[in-house]
């Protein structure tokens, strides 16, 4: 089990996260928007989530947009 307390079966790249990078990389789809000091972890943040998005939300890639 991670650190996170997620499930066994969760995808690889979201065990790496702390439990508050966790908590946002697996928000409900939707908009979501990522304000925090730099080396916290933001780029971590958004490749999960999309990643998330894609693996186990069945979001298209194509209907993501990332700025």
């Amino acid at each position: 089990m991670s650190t996170t307390g997620a499930a066994a079966n969760e995808p690889s790249f979201l065990t790496i996260l702390n439990p508050q990078q966790y908590t946002a990389a697996t928000a409900p789809a939707g908009p979501l928007m990522i304000l925090a000091g730099p080396g916290s972890g933001k780029t971590s943040v958004v490749t999960a989530r999309v990643g998330y998005l894609v693996a186990c939300a069945n979001v298209r890639p194509r209907s993501i947009a990332l700025v």
